[in-house]
């Protein structure tokens, strides 16, 4: 058996102010990426609970395959999240920006709630 996952949020009050045109190669999209430890990881340009457009950022969520309503925020930065992975055991998250910001993150004392910055470097 097989099983499908999709994401749905509210839409948007306004179009994002720095997006020209939903076709624009430059526009990044939402990312998603699923652990070996089932838990799923995915970008938002805007907080999850904002509709009006007020939060626009790099914003990065996870939650358990068994509970994917129940998400919570590993970290928020000032620019689009470009890349999500995983490391091999699903502990671990790399989240990278669209300026070169590349961190990554680690569960604190194994909570899915709580996250904590464990690397971080910037390439031009």
């Amino acid at each position: 058996m097989e099983l499908i996952y999709s994401m749905r949020r509210k839409p948007l009050k306004f179009p994002p102010p720095h997006f020209e045109n939903s076709l624009d190669s430059g526009v990044i999209r939402p990312i998603c990426t699923i652990s070996s430890a089932n838990i799923i990881a995915f970008s938002s340009p805007t907080e999850l609970s904002d509709s009006d457009g007020n939060t626009w950022a790099g914003h990065v969520y996870v939650c358990d395959l068994d509970t994917p309503w129940d998400s919570h925020k590993v970290t928020s930065t000032s620019y689009s999240v470009s890349a999500l992975e995983w490391d091999n055991e699903g502990k671990q998250l790399l989240v990278a920006t669209t300026e070169g910001d590349v961190s990554v993150y680690g569960q604190k004392d194994y909570l899915l709630n709580e996250w904590q910055c464990l690397y971080t470097a910037q390439f031009p």
